[in-house]
């Protein structure tokens, strides 16, 4: 297939989000961005969020996603624990999170970001499995029932028991 050419809205588009993007940086990051790669690749509609950039830098990467200037954003897990930034596709490189397997409550947690009911219509996941061993973990992973759910608020003092 061959790659559409640039057309004139696509640039103005591009164009547009490079002037939002950079209207954003100044206003939420005043001092600018002590992540260089951040500031070359937002202007492009790509992102990344993790726990070593500054605050600002999240909270312009948290905006940047939630105005639809970013089309990829890459991410650790715990933008899946504390944000509500719900997407279409997740993407696992690993099913392990600091040397430890995933939990099925932590895969669905995060996969969960995908398809959000109201927001989108569907949503995907998709694990990155190298290795038979790699695909067997998935699998696995996927087939395991997750443990009932007891909310606190059912109990009368509001503690889980």
């Amino acid at each position: 297939r061959r790659a559409a050419m640039p057309t004139s809205r696509s640039r103005a588009t591009a164009a547009a989000r490079r002037r939002a993007v950079q209207e954003a940086i100044d206003t939420l990051c005043p001092d600018g961005l002590p992540t260089p790669a951040l500031a070359e690749v937002l202007p492009s509609g790509i992102g990344f969020h993790h726990a070593g950039l500054s605050e600002p830098e999240r909270r312009l990467v948290e905006w940047c996603f939630c105005q639809g200037l970013l089309t990829v954003l890459t991410a650790t897990s715990s933008l899946a624990a504390g944000v509500n930034l719900p997407v279409r596709v997740v993407v696992f490189r690993r099913l392990s999170q600091a040397g430890l397997n995933l939990s099925p409550a932590a895969y669905r947690q995060m996969a969960g970001r995908a398809g959000r009911t109201g927001l989108c219509s569907r949503g995907e996941a998709y694990v990155l499995a190298i290795s038979d061993g790699e695909l067997r973990s998935a699998q696995t992973l996927l087939s395991i029932p997750l443990p009932p759910i007891e909310s606190s608020l059912s109990q009368p003092d509001g503690v889980a028991r």
